[in-house]
C-alpha cells in the first residue's frame, strides 16, 4: 500500500503541469486545428464526424478557413483532399470523446470563436490533441 502512494507521488509534478496546461489552452481561447492541421481536422471530421469519406459537406463548413486543404477535382467531380487520412482513423475515438463532451457541455468555452477559427468547438480538437502529442 505504501509504494502505491508513492508512486502516486512520482507523477504529481507531470499531473499538476498537464492540468495547467490544458487550462491554459482552454482559456487563452486559441484554435487548435490550423495550417496543415486543418486538412487532417477536416478528415477526422469527415471519417470519425459523418462516417464516410466524403469531403463535400467539410469544404461547406469548412470553406471559410479553406486554404487548399480540400479541393474540387474536375476529373471526379468530388472533393478531395491532398493530405492522407490515416491519422483521422487513430485520432477517432478520442474525437468522439469531444464530441461527446461538446453536447454535454462541459468544455462550452466560447464556441463561436472556434466555430469561426476552426470548424467546431473546442471540444472536438482539444480531445484529439493528447493522441497527437503521442504520435
Amino acid at each position: 500500500m505504501q509504494e502505491k502512494h508513492i508512486r502516486w507521488r512520482e507523477f504529481l509534478p507531470l499531473i499538476i503541469i498537464l492540468f495547467i496546461a490544458a487550462v491554459a489552452m482552454i482559456l487563452c481561447d486559441r484554435p487548435l486545428a490550423r495550417g496543415d492541421g486543418l486538412a487532417y481536422f477536416i478528415w477526422l471530421d469527415s471519417i470519425a464526424g459523418d462516417g464516410d469519406m466524403d469531403l463535400s459537406n467539410q469544404a461547406q463548413i469548412f470553406a471559410h478557413l479553406n486554404n487548399g486543404q480540400v479541393q474540387w477535382n474536375e476529373k471526379t467531380g468530388k472533393w478531395i483532399s491532398l493530405y492522407p487520412y490515416g491519422s483521422a482513423l487513430l485520432l477517432a475515438p478520442a474525437y468522439w470523446l469531444g464530441s461527446l463532451m461538446d453536447r454535454i457541455g462541459w468544455f462550452s468555452v466560447n464556441p463561436e470563436y472556434f466555430i469561426n477559427h476552426q470548424g467546431r468547438p473546442l471540444p472536438y480538437s482539444l480531445f484529439p490533441l493528447p493522441s497527437i502529442f503521442m504520435h
